[in-house]
């Protein structure tokens, strides 16, 4: 039973990077497609985006 238990808690924590990895991914193809990096970020999915690869803009 306690298996079963890690078996999914690793699952689910794959499954939630995978989603995280891929929002992640989109996000970055439609800013650098828009060309947008020099204004301010459109969603807050951008804003998280650009800070977490490191092309934020301090103000």
């Amino acid at each position: 039973m306690a298996y079963l238990t890690i078996l999914l808690a690793a699952l689910g924590l794959a499954v939630a990077g995978l989603v995280w990895f891929l929002t992640m991914s989109a996000s970055i193809r439609r800013a650098d497609r828009h060309m947008s990096l020099s204004g301010a970020p459109r969603t807050s999915i951008d804003g998280a985006t650009r800070r977490l690869v490191g092309v934020h803009v301090r103000r």
